[in-house]
């Protein structure tokens, strides 16, 4: 929620009047895309374990170092615009009609 306060300041100052409706959506998305850069890569993280990629009792900081340095720390974004397709539309809609329903509320 901190991220979306702020983008939502920042979408008021930025956007023409005629558009300020578009600014819960649009810092929706932005908070979705910042709160991603954290949970992208722990679910990689969690899906490696899921499919055995750990070694038995490897910590997930070695796993981590072991994904880096084969694969390069991309590899810990791997499905993050996938991630941001999945969760934008419901986050445009849900903070749009929230703060829709606080007016009216």
């Amino acid at each position: 929620f901190g991220t979306y306060e702020t983008m939502k300041t920042y979408w008021n100052a930025v956007l023409p009047c005629h558009m300020a409706g578009l600014t819960a959506s649009l810092a929706a998305v932005t908070g979705n895309a910042v709160s991603s850069l954290i949970f992208v890569p722990k679910e990689v993280l969690k899906q490696r374990c899921q499919v055995g990629q750990a070694a038995a009792g490897q910590s997930a900081l070695s796993l981590v170092k072991t994904i880096v340095r084969e694969e390069g720390v991309g590899a810990m974004y791997s499905g993050y615009f996938a991630t941001l397709l999945r969760n934008a539309p419901g986050a445009m809609l849900k903070f749009g009609i929230y703060e829709q329903m606080k007016v009216f509320i």
